[in-house]
C-alpha cells in the first residue's frame, strides 16, 4: 500500500508529551512502516486559535525545531523532503518522508515578512485559517471572508511557491481566493 497524507498535526501533541515517531500513545506512529510501499506525510504545526502575535511565531518555530529533531533521531527510517527529488529519493530508500507545513496563518503573527521566514525554514504549505478568525481571514466556524492582509499573504505565498491550503477557510473566504 502507498501512503501520502496531506495533513497530520500530531507534532504539537508529540512535543507536549515529549514523545517521538516511534511511540504508540498518539494517533501517529511510524512503527508499522514496513506494511507500506511508500510513505509521505505532510506534518503540520497546528497553531491554536488562542495563540496570536509573536507567541504564534515562536510556537511555530519551536514545533518545527521539534519535528526536525525527531527526524534527525531516526535517519535510517525518516527524512525531511524539501523538493520533489528529495521526496522521490526518500521513497526509493524506503523511508518515511516528511514535508513541513503549517496549519493556521496565525503563525505569521500578523507580519507579511514572516512568510519569508517560514519559506526559509522550508515550509511548503500553510492552511490559512483554522476554525476561528485570524489576521488572514475566517475559518469555517465564522462568517467573514479573507482580510486584505490574507489576500496579500496568498499573493506572497504564491511568489515563494508555497501552497495556500484553504481547507479550513469558510465559504465566503474560499470564494475570494
Amino acid at each position: 500500500m502507498k501512503y501520502f497524507d496531506l495533513h497530520c498535526d500530531t507534532i504539537e501533541e508529540l512535543k507536549k508529551r515529549g514523545e517521538n515517531f516511534l511511540n504508540s500513545t498518539t494517533q501517529f506512529t511510524i512503527q508499522d512502516q514496513e506494511r507500506f510501499e511508500a510513505t509521505v506525510q505532510c506534518m503540520a504545526v497546528w497553531v491554536p486559535d488562542s495563540i496570536r502575535g509573536r507567541a504564534a511565531v515562536e510556537f511555530t518555530d519551536s514545533h518545527l525545531a521539534y519535528l526536525e529533531t525527531l527526524v534527525e533521531m531516526i535517519p535510517e527510517r525518516a527524512v525531511l523532503a524539501d523538493s520533489a527529488s528529495e521526496l522521490q529519493k526518500g521513497v526509493e530508500e524506503g523511508k518515511w518522508v516528511f514535508i513541513r507545513t503549517i496549519e493556521g496563518g496565525a503563525a505569521l503573527g500578523g507580519d507579511l515578512e514572516k512568510i519569508v521566514h517560514f519559506a526559509k525554514k522550508k515550509i511548503k504549505m500553510m492552511t490559512l485559517t483554522w476554525n476561528g478568525e485570524n489576521e488572514l481571514g475566517s475559518g469555517h466556524n465564522t462568517k467573514k471572508g479573507l482580510t486584505d492582509f490574507g489576500i496579500r499573504v496568498i499573493r506572497r505565498m504564491e511568489q515563494l511557491r508555497m501552497v495556500a491550503d484553504v481547507s479550513h477557510l469558510n465559504d465566503r473566504g474560499f470564494d475570494m481566493v
